[in-house]
């Protein structure tokens, strides 16, 4: 074969031979492989994937497994659970009884909001709908929490195995994408982007592509399948692949021979004529959701500090509160956008292989160019150090080109977790006299990442009055009428008490990802609605404010959580007759006037 040395078929993808440098390593050599002999009638993967859910109820599910209805895995005082609860629930609902679930009129009415155009994970909301019938939007939740990190750990085992041929290796391979910073993170209360299982997949069916075991047709179809199931559970985390995959696919075109690179580009228009089908498929969603999206955005927030590399957040067991004062400095000590710890152990792992293996192997060089495009990619518009901005980088560009700028670059990181993740497996694959050193150094790794259980993170519950969680409403309110429900909107679980009666009233407010009608934007009324207390004790003066809001949004009923009862009470008791004490909540039952009959 011209132009380099000769090369077998396998030769072409990171499944080289070359790359497989752990060909004699014997499947008996890694304590993990002790696991595989029991239950050994059953396939591998099902057994990996049995472990990883097992690790991901005890470390992440504990406290939902005992308490599934009324238990959350995340965190009780994030403003998103609530939003993927209405979310699980209205999709269903919607596509039942023969609504737009693109948009609706249930929240912000009467007139509405775009759902497309939120994070609303359709394609969760649709897989887990017999669930969420059975058992509510609270289980439902937590059923989708605890399988991400199962599922992201099985489609990474299955593509390290695809490249180390080691069970034991890829099992670990497997679980520290499963148990990344990244995962932990998201899995606080992002549950559209803890759903990257698809992520591995898309790489794993390149791969195949390239060593020629997949055909055109079967490549594209599954490719574009990934990409619509993909673009249904997060849009972000699809454009974030498509920048990334876009890079690793010409860092391959360069690194490889000149004999390789047809296979490399044919695969790359292969990738392109999937993309473009899948669009094809999600015009519909799409230009729903154009509709009421800001193609230009400048700015973009929550850029990675180059500290949280290796430096963990309270998240983290091992010396998360330890280094507290520095890790609060990573986005205004905002832990849910810092998932970027990797670790010194596992950074280690990572540079040993790449320097054992970066003139002897391509594969390598692709894996570490791709991680270092990530990582640039992750820092955002400039690089920071413990609050302090020190240069510009690549993405103050990007952020300026459509959609772009909507980005979370922070979030690109999990591409570079996923990338140790399957450099930590190819460097144990190959171990055969270091061994035992080896799977030491990297289960130091793991003790480093291992989140902080005990801390509540993963386990709290939400305030769900038994108003909303059985039938009581319908003795009190009407189906279909507007209740104004405190809190409101971003401040409070309305969204899930909303969710818990499958849409049995309508709310003139709401809480979707930010998305919200423009007449909503800076309204005086609604700013006072989202938690401004203060104001709310000057009754005589938001009093004839919220009069109004009740009569032209036609509101007979007011629920308030006891909790709020100080705060606003003083204002209904000049609006309102006194409050009934129902199921956990005040309901304020307002007098009809001619003005606010429907």
């Amino acid at each position: 074969m011209r132009g380099g040395p000769a090369v077998g078929r396998r030769d072409l993808a990171l499944g080289a031979p070359a790359l497989r440098v752990g060909a004699g390593w014997s499947a008996r050599s890694g304590p993990w492989n002790e696991v595989a002999r029991v239950g050994s009638a059953f396939p591998r993967w099902a057994l990996a994937f049995a472990l990883y859910l097992a690790i991901s109820v005890v470390t992440l599910g504990h406290g939902a497994v005992t308490n599934p209805g009324h238990v959350i895995v995340g965190w009780v005082d994030f403003t998103d659970p609530p939003v993927f609860m209405w979310s699980l629930a209205w999709w269903p609902h919607a596509l039942v009884h023969g609504l737009n679930p693109f948009f609706t009129h249930v929240i912000w009415a009467p007139e509405g909001t775009n759902v497309a155009a939120a994070a609303t994970i359709p394609a969760a909301a649709i897989a887990l709908w017999p669930v969420t019938a059975l058992f509510g939007p609270v289980v439902s939740y937590n059923v989708l929490a605890i399988l991400s990190p199962a599922l992201c750990g099985l489609t990474a085992y299955l593509l390290c195995r695809r490249l180390t041929g080691r069970h034991g290796a890829s099992l670990m391979g497997g679980f520290l994408f499963a148990f990344s910073s990244y995962e932990l993170t998201e899995s606080l209360g992002h549950a559209n982007l803890a759903l990257v299982f698809l992520l591995p997949v898309g790489i794993h069916l390149v791969v195949r592509r390239v060593d020629g075991d997949l055909s055109r047709a079967r490549f594209i179809t599954a490719l574009a399948v990934v990409f619509v199931v993909q673009a249904l559970l997060s849009s972000e985390i699809l454009v974030d692949a498509g920048m990334v995959g876009t890079a690793a696919l010409a860092i391959a075109y360069c690194v490889y021979p000149r004999s390789m690179r047809p296979r490399i580009a044919t695969a790359a228009i292969e990738v392109l004529i999937a993309a473009t089908a899948a669009l094809v498929l999600l015009l519909p969603y799409i230009l729903a959701a154009l509709a009421q999206s800001q193609l230009f955005r400048s700015g973009s927030a929550f850029g990675l500090n180059a500290l949280n590399l290796i430096v963990p957040t309270p998240i983290t067991r091992l010396g998360g509160w330890t280094y507290l004062g520095v890790s609060e400095t990573f986005q205004n000590g905002n832990y849910t956008e810092t998932a970027g710890y990797i670790g010194l152990p596992l950074l280690l792992v990572f540079a040993t292989f790449a320097l054992t293996s970066w003139r002897t192997n391509r594969g390598t060089r692709v894996l570490v160019l791709t991680f270092l495009v990530s990582l640039v990619l992750a820092l955002g518009s400039g690089l920071e150090v413990a609050g302090h901005g020190l240069i510009a980088l690549p993405w103050s560009l990007l952020e300026r080109l459509p959609l772009l700028g909507n980005l979370v670059p922070g979030r690109i990181v999990v591409f570079s977790e996923l990338i140790v993740a399957i450099c930590t497996a190819l460097w144990l694959a190959r171990g055969l006299r270091t061994n035992a050193i080896r799977w030491l150094v990297v289960f130091l790794g793991v003790a480093a990442l291992f989140p902080d259980v005990g801390a509540g993170w993963w386990a709290s519950q939400p305030p769900n009055p038994t108003f909303f969680q059985t039938a009581e409403y319908r003795n009190y309110l009407t189906r279909g009428e507007s209740v104004l429900v405190i809190p409101f909107g971003v401040a409070g679980d309305s969204m899930l008490w909303q969710a818990e009666t499958s849409f049995y009233f309508k709310m003139p407010g709401g809480y979707l990802s930010g998305v919200e009608p423009s007449s909503a934007e800076g309204a005086a009324v609604t700013d006072l609605f989202d938690g401004s207390t203060r104001e709310a004790h000057m009754s005589a003066t938001v009093a004839p404010t919220i009069r109004a809001f009740l009569e032209q949004h036609h509101i007979r009923h007011v629920v308030i959580e006891p909790g709020y009862q100080l705060a606003w009470t003083a204002v209904f008791s000049r609006i309102a007759p006194p409050p009934r004490q129902i199921g956990g909540i005040l309901l304020y039952t307002l007098k009809q006037t001619s003005r606010s009959r429907v």
